[in-house]
């Protein structure tokens, strides 16, 4: 969760400058999700977003963030042929309302 600019700048140094006069922090927030080092033939998309208002008993808000990690089969075996291909970094990034409480992220 990017809640702020200053989060925004350490969690995606690079992108900052051209993400962060589209977000109002005081109103809104990021979800980044984002899978690391893989080898080619690797994406990762963010597929639902809930919050949860009221979970009982003095619980915090709760939001869950349900996402894929999707791997393109003819993209693989070619990186597995190819040992100089770079590796990839699967992210995506989405802007929503700013919710306050916990989260989760769930792979499907």
């Amino acid at each position: 969760m990017i809640r702020s600019k200053a989060e925004l700048r350490k969690a995606l140094r690079l992108q900052a400058l051209s993400i962060e006069d589209k977000v109002d922090f005081e109103k809104e927030q990021l979800i980044f999700l984002a899978l690391g080092e893989c080898r080619s033939g690797h994406e990762a998309q963010i597929n639902s977003v809930t919050f949860l208002t009221d979970r009982g008993r003095g619980l915090p808000s709760l939001t869950e963030v349900s996402y894929w990690e999707i791997t393109v089969p003819g993209a693989i075996a070619e990186a597995e042929a190819d040992p100089d291909l770079q590796p990839t970094y699967p992210m995506h990034v989405i802007k929503l309302k700013k919710l306050d409480g916990e989260t989760t992220f769930n792979k499907n």
